[in-house]
């Protein structure tokens, strides 16, 4: 066989030979294409890569489990709040830049979950502020009541209460608050909220509510008595079944409208403690007018008297 043909035979046959061995070896993995993966496979492949040095950090430390009671007959909930503990203002502007108000309000009651009040003022403050014309203008929450739902959602359950309520001791116990923060209190402790928020109280919480009787007995000496239309004033100290309150409550009577004598006396019989029987009947063997003594007098009967 002539030279020109045997080079270019033996070349072929070498590269046969070392495919075929090539071939009979186990793959080896690539960077690109990890071994025992098929090609058509591998583009639709998400396998996760080992992080290198610089991008180890250590796992952030996050929010306890909140608890949120589940529907009639199920187990009671557990809603986690995965927010880093580390960095409590960085957090909040996240979810402020996200126009995330539920997220903010999580945030706030896993704080008071925790009994961490300071705190909790200083993101309450913030976010007013940031509703009132700062970053949390999205008209999602132009009136809206998600933080009221809630609010009302995590009291349902008797611990988170307990806190909310210690919370509401600790706001009526602050002095010179900052300007929204007290605007909160007022509507909280001395407007229609407080009716809401102290008739959750089913009897768990009587020792921390009777705290706020002082708070109340300030703002009524106070008052401006030409000008006070707080009938929920008077509502929310009937919820607080003690004594000293049925005191305060019968201390209104001598100056108080007559408009909100019924007012009066429905707070009375909501207190239901012997000190308000004692001023119901008393008030009932002085009233003239019919349609009080009936009250007072369904009130007694009502109350076993």
């Amino acid at each position: 066989m002539p030279a020109r043909w045997t080079l270019p035979l033996m070349a072929l046959l070498a590269g046969l030979l070392a495919g075929y061995l090539i071939g009979t070896q186990s793959p080896k993995a690539t960077p690109d294409k990890p071994s025992g993966i098929p090609q058509s496979e591998q583009k639709n492949s998400k396998l996760p890569t080992p992080p290198t040095e610089d991008a180890k950090t250590e796992p952030l430390e996050t929010w306890p489990m909140l608890k949120v009671p589940a529907k009639r007959g199920a187990a009671e909930a557990q809603v986690p709040l995965p927010l880093p503990r580390g960095n409590l203002e960085a957090s909040y502007q996240l979810l402020e830049e996200e126009q995330n108000l539920v997220g903010i309000v999580d945030m706030i009651l896993a704080l008071i979950q925790q009994r961490r009040f300071p705190e909790a003022d200083r993101l309450i403050e913030n976010t007013l502020e940031s509703l009132n014309g700062g970053k949390l203008n999205s008209p999602l929450w132009k009136n809206s009541l998600s933080p009221s739902f809630m609010i009302l959602r995590f009291c349902q359950n008797a611990e988170n209460m307990n806190c909310a309520m210690e919370y509401a001791v600790h706001l009526s116990q602050l002095v010179n608050p900052p300007e929204l923060l007290g605007d909160l209190r007022e509507e909280v402790l001395m407007g229609e909220a407080a009716i809401d928020f102290l008739g959750l109280n089913d009897g768990h919480a009587d020792h921390l509510i009777a705290d706020l009787v002082p708070y109340y007995r300030e703002r009524i000496e106070n008052w401006n008595r030409t000008t006070w239309t707080n009938r929920s004033v008077i509502q929310s100290l009937g919820l607080i079944p003690t004594e000293e309150s049925a005191i305060l409550i019968a201390d209104l009577k001598d100056w108080t409208s007559s408009n909100l004598k019924l007012e009066l006396i429905q707070a009375l019989a909501n207190n239901g403690t012997p000190t308000a029987i004692m001023v119901m009947t008393e008030w009932l063997a002085e009233e003239r007018n019919p349609r009080f003594k009936l009250a007072i007098e369904d009130a007694l009967r009502l109350l076993g008297n």
